[in-house]
């Protein structure tokens, strides 16, 4: 009576499923695998175990199967990313072989690589695999041993390897940590479920430029060959960010704040599918709601944070605005000391200062009354020149040529010599600096002009 309820169950839950945003939420567990969320290549499949599991097997026991099982949607790895699965290698045959790979690839979902000893993964373009490998084939595929883990790229068995103490296929269930941070890809892998604190492996990568994409398409594959092996993953997390998990309890229950499945523990007499896809949406509403709850929170906190900074520019201004006028209020009185700048008037008595000065020449007159005529013609001269500024003195061409000899009568190629003569001759008397502004070649007197 309750199988139409069996397969209303997984039609519902494949439906319900393939519509969850799983990049959107940044961080995803895929506790055991029904075969929805998935796109399986080859030989993998999802099987139930009752009463308590389902796991996603990549091959049977089988020889020469080849299987891999990819998300439908690739993921962003710009900002680096984590994953934490568990892995279990059965029911060998002729020993066992020959392995499985974590797979990391741009083409599509349905990528299937090589058979036998190519594990799925070689020849898948521009991809990167992390291989446990359980056959030893020899350096044509770069195998140090029947029981290593290694990093490769470009779907090629060209990566750094190591050897693993314990079996990867006497059944024991393997606990996996890959993280990648941008710059370097790192594996931990052991049987005890706590993580290692330093890599059992890791490689430098550009992850970006080895693919060509910021997305790619996360999955697994495995193949056999004449020995052969069944190869499980038990379950299965990954988070779109470098958020390295911890260590896993042995009950598999590994924390993460969005699970799109659980683990459910079905009772094999009494199975009420409907009652457990129920539980399962009103999980999964509970933590979406908490998840939305949690990213309104963020915006809100964002929004308010930003308020906070407008507000401070806007104070910032107003504070500079009040300090720029306040300054130019207080230039008002500074404005009013403007009378005394009328004062100018009486600074203009200077020059009748400065002809203390020319009492002092006095006694340079009264070397002759050729020294008075001179002045007397070369003051005509000034009149004509309509000089404004400074003091204007006669002086005896001789006077000059004791300061600048080459000045020795004026023509066109001695005005420089000349003009550098009345600036010196100047300086000697307490004055700035001087010019040239009148000769007289027949008397020998030059005009200087003097600047205070």
């Amino acid at each position: 009576m309750k199988k139409p309820y069996y397969s209303i169950f997984w039609l519902t839950l494949s439906l319900f499923t393939l519509f969850l945003p799983l990049e959107t939420l940044g961080k995803t567990t895929f506790k055991n695998f029904p075969n929805v969320g998935f796109q399986l290549n080859g030989s993998a499949k999802t099987r139930v175990l009752e009463p308590s599991q389902m796991t996603l097997d990549l091959t049977p026991a089988k020889p020469t199967q080849t299987g891999s099982a990819f998300l439908p949607k690739p993921i962003n790895i710009a900002k680096g990313f984590s994953t934490f699965f568990t892995f279990q290698i059965t029911e060998t045959i002729f020993t066992g072989a020959e392995g499985l790979t974590f797979v990391i690839q741009p083409n599509a979902s349905t990528a299937l690589g090589e058979s036998v000893s190519g594990l799925g993964y070689s020849a898948i373009p521009k991809s990167i695999g992390v291989e446990f490998d359980t056959w030893d084939t020899g350096k044509w595929r770069n195998d140090s041993n029947d029981n290593h883990i290694g990093i490769n790229i470009q779907g090629q068995f060209n990566g750094p390897t190591v050897n693993l103490r314990h079996s990867l296929k006497n059944g024991s269930i393997w606990y996996t940590w890959i993280d990648y941070n941008g710059r370097q890809l790192e594996v931990r892998t052991n049987t005890s479920g706590e993580r290692p604190q330093e890599p059992t492996l890791a490689r430098p990568l550009n992850l970006k430029l080895m693919l060509g994409e910021t997305k790619a398409y996360l999955g697994f594959t495995a193949t056999t060959g004449g020995a052969s092996s069944k190869h499980q993953i038990l379950s299965w997390t990954y988070r779109s960010e470098f958020k390295p998990y911890g260590s896993c309890p042995p009950n598999l229950d590994c924390t993460s704040s969005v699970r799109v499945l659980r683990s459910l523990a079905l009772n094999k007499a009494n199975v009420d599918y409907q009652q457990i896809y129920q539980k399962i949406v009103t999980e999964l509403k509970t933590e979406l709601k908490a998840e939305i709850q949690k990213q309104t929170e963020a915006a809100l906190q964002k929004n308010l944070a930003d308020m906070r900074w407008n507000l401070a520019q806007m104070q910032k201004q107003l504070a500079a605005t009040l300090k720029t006028n306040k300054i130019q209020g207080e230039k008002g009185p500074q404005g009013d000391k403007g009378p005394q700048g009328d004062k100018g008037p009486q600074g203009d008595k200077g020059p009748k200062g400065e002809k203390g000065p020319q009492g002092k020449k006095g006694p340079q007159g009264d070397k002759g009354p050729q020294g008075d005529k001179g002045v007397q013609g070369i003051q005509g001269l000034k009149g004509n020149k309509n000089i404004q500024r400074g003091v204007y003195y006669a002086v005896l061409l001789a006077d000059i040529q004791i300061y600048y000899p080459l000045c020795t009568a004026f023509n066109v190629l001695t005005e420089l010599s000349c003009t550098s003569g009345c600036n010196r001759w100047c300086n000697a008397q307490k004055y700035t600096g001087g010019s040239l502004v009148e000769w007289d070649n027949i008397r020998g007197i030059v005009g200087c002009l003097c600047v205070p």
